[in-house]
């Protein structure tokens, strides 16, 4: 299957719509769960690191959910740090300065340079865009994040 033809499946209104929730909603308890702030994310101390299996006691189990939420964040982060930052695809800097530095979205517009219905466009893609992204991101943390893609129907 081409990618023209997977990117034509993708109800890119819905998938958008999905993205936005989840960042307004689910995002923010992850990142509370785990211990972490927005900026922490953009840190160099973040990394890809593994847990060992912990089976015994409740602080290990917490710390145990600890990890595993630390793991859902960094999944998120990655998925975004893994997107284009071109000047005609700056998917990047529009995801990570609404969604972690929580500028708001006329701020961004300025910043990359470009007027809300072609912003709108921009940031619609770059939502379709994570949400594939996040997909890989989730196998290479072992994270148990909700697909946020929503196939047309035919």
């Amino acid at each position: 299957m081409s990618e023209e033809i997977e990117i034509t499946k993708l109800d890119n209104v819905k998938t958008a719509k999905n993205v936005r929730n989840f960042f307004q909603t689910v995002f923010p308890d992850y990142l509370i769960e785990a211990g972490y702030h927005r900026t922490d994310l953009k840190t160099s101390q973040i990394n890809q690191t593994g847990i060992a299996s912990h089976n015994g006691n409740s602080a290990e189990q917490k710390m145990k959910h600890i990890y595993n939420m630390q793991n859902k964040c960094k999944a998120v982060y990655q998925a975004i740090d893994s997107l284009p930052n071109k000047p005609k695809q700056p998917f990047k800097a529009i995801l990570s300065e609404v969604y972690l530095d929580e500028l708001e979205d006329w701020k961004v517009m300025q910043k990359v340079g470009y007027a809300k219905t072609n912003y709108g466009r921009l940031k619609q893609q770059a939502l379709c865009q994570f949400a594939k992204a996040l997909e890989v991101q989730k196998i290479k943390y072992d994270a148990d994040i909700p697909n946020l893609e929503v196939i047309k129907d035919d």
